[in-house]
């Protein structure tokens, strides 16, 4: 994750790339941070994501494909 006015860089290490260890890491780091910190995520279209949905506290977007200034 990158935060864009201060850029900071929060790198999590991920055993696999199945859409629940991505939902899982997600949720701990915005536990870690704090929602307030994160106001809303934007994706790309990767299958590890289909679940991130489900995240609560933060709005959720996901950039259209070939699109990566959506990012």
């Amino acid at each position: 994750l990158t935060e864009r006015v201060s850029r900071l860089e929060i790198i999590v290490k991920l055993p696999n790339y199945h859409a629940d260890t991505c939902l899982k890491a997600l949720q701990n780091t915005l536990y870690d941070y704090g929602t307030e910190y994160f106001k809303t995520i934007t994706f790309d279209n990767g299958a590890e994501f289909s679940s991130l949905s489900q995240v609560e506290g933060t709005d959720i977007y996901f950039a259209h494909p070939y699109s990566p200034w959506e990012r």
